[in-house]
């Protein structure tokens, strides 16, 4: 009897251990099951964070190649360009502003860039108001150094609303061969205009002559007209000798910066033209006097000379008849 009760207590015992273990089995399998999909998952996030990585190493290849690119065009640039803080501390340059400056880009970074180039001591014009104006954020000027190069200045203040003031962005530019063509330019117009003032000085006198049948009116004629063939016709006054005549101009009055041609008749000197300036001017090529204005008085000189010549011989004709 007692051989029977256990034998019938182990099977209920092993039923019970095949239960536990099938169970057990079943959990292992469920966790195995958590597991390969929490590897998958890990998987994934693996996958995706190479992706991200390789992705930021190409936004920072992409961005150091940007960088790179813009250095070489702010380098490539012939004109001197900086930047600078509100102070005026440079904070970037380009080569052609250290080449102006003579200094290497170490001695220029964070000196104010009145102290490298230009070295004027002080900001530039409009530079300060555009940091503080953001309605006007730009300046323009024209700046001469001391070899008599001239540069043109540009200026942007850069300016957020978030943030304020960020920094300005100054371009320089070489115009000195520009200016100086526009100042030959100036001198070819107005040596252009002085030819005409000439031509019509000549004229004028011409067509006195022409017209005139007394040498005397033809004196007065030149009076008025002889004055408008000079640079500066309000301070010039004249006088005409001949024989023991004179006849001047209004408000007439000889001072040192005079001109004189003479009146030559049949060979023999009998007059005189005698210009002055009533103020002194700025040397041209004999004293204030233009060249070509030697040129125009003794022109006249012969002028009125001729036509003393041609009246004389008219009165002897008309006489001798």
């Amino acid at each position: 009897m007692k051989k029977m009760n256990g034998s019938s207590d182990m099977p209920e015992k092993l039923q019970s251990k095949v239960t536990d273990l099938a169970k057990e089995v079943t959990r292992l399998k469920e966790k195995l099951s958590i597991g390969r999909k929490e590897r998958g998952e890990l998987e994934k996030t693996r996958q995706a964070m190479l992706y991200l990585l390789e992705d930021l190493n190409e936004s920072n290849v992409n961005i150091q190649r940007a960088k790179q690119e813009w250095e070489q065009t702010f380098d490539a640039v012939t004109d001197p360009i900086f930047i600078h803080d509100k102070q005026g501390c440079v904070i970037r340059a380009n080569s052609a502003y250290a080449k102006q400056a003579g200094m290497s880009f170490d001695e220029i970074i964070g000196t104010p860039y009145w102290d490298c180039f230009p070295k004027s001591g002080e900001a530039l014009p409009g530079c300060r108001e555009a940091i503080e104006d953001k309605a006007s954020p730009s300046a323009e000027s024209e700046i001469e150094l001391d070899d008599g190069r001239i540069f043109a200045s540009r200026g942007y203040a850069i300016h957020r609303d978030d943030t304020g003031y960020l920094f300005s962005i100054h371009l320089l530019e070489d115009i000195s061969e520009r200016k100086q063509n526009e100042i030959e330019k100036e001198k070819l117009v107005q040596a252009s205009r002085e030819r005409v003032k000439e031509l019509r000085c000549l004229y004028g006198i011409s067509e006195s002559i022409q017209m005139r049948t007394d040498i005397e009116d033809v004196f007065r004629d030149a009076l008025e007209i002889i004055p408008s063939g000079w640079q500066y016709p309000e301070i010039t006054c004249v006088v005409i000798r001949y024989d023991d005549s004179e006849y001047q101009s209004a408000e007439f009055k000889e001072t040192l910066w005079s001109q004189a041609a003479e009146i030559t008749v049949h060979g023999r000197v009998c007059g005189m033209i005698e210009l002055f300036y009533l103020e002194d001017r700025p040397d041209e090529y004999e004293g204030p006097f233009l060249k070509e204005e030697f040129d125009l008085i003794n022109g006249i000189g012969k002028a009125l000379g001729g036509a003393i010549e041609r009246k004389r011989a008219k009165s002897e004709l008309e006489r001798s008849y």
